[in-house]
């Protein structure tokens, strides 16, 4: 019986520090909010053709985990005070991790010009540069 009552404590312990880890982010997230955001957001989903409920699901079809790097890729670039951390709960997803391997695969992509992600996030990154102004240079050394 002891057994039981520790390990049935040793769960609800668990089961606290996970709510409030969950708090702890979302009031990270809610301190983030850019408008910025929200255009990348809508420019990812109208250039890669899939809808944003999508992009934050567990599904790895490839179209969708292409928007998915995009977004994760276009907020590193023109969000740089947005952190890893606030970008991966952007993206429903709990580890900083996952937006570092989709930065880096973009980049990759970019470097040996895959087609299937290329044109649509040139065209993002366009439109939001049509946007930002100040980040011209940027843009046009990527570009």
């Amino acid at each position: 019986m002891q057994h039981n009552l520790q390990t049935t404590q040793a769960i609800e312990r668990y089961r606290a520090t996970v709510a409030q880890s969950k708090k702890r982010l979302l009031k990270t997230v809610d301190n983030c909010y850019d408008p910025l955001k929200d255009e990348i957001v809508k420019i990812v989903c109208e250039e890669f053709d899939v809808r944003w409920e999508k992009v934050i699901s567990k599904t790895r079809k490839q179209e969708v985990v292409s928007a998915r790097h995009a977004y994760c890729y276009l907020c590193r670039m023109f969000l740089p005070g947005r952190s890893l951390k606030v970008i991966a709960a952007d993206i429903q997803r709990d580890d900083h991790t996952t937006v570092v391997h989709a930065v880096q695969s973009v980049k990759d992509y970019l470097d040996c010009n895959d087609p299937a992600i290329v044109p649509p996030l040139i065209r993002a990154i366009k439109q939001i540069a049509q946007k930002l102004p100040s980040h011209l240079d940027a843009i046009e050394a990527i570009i």
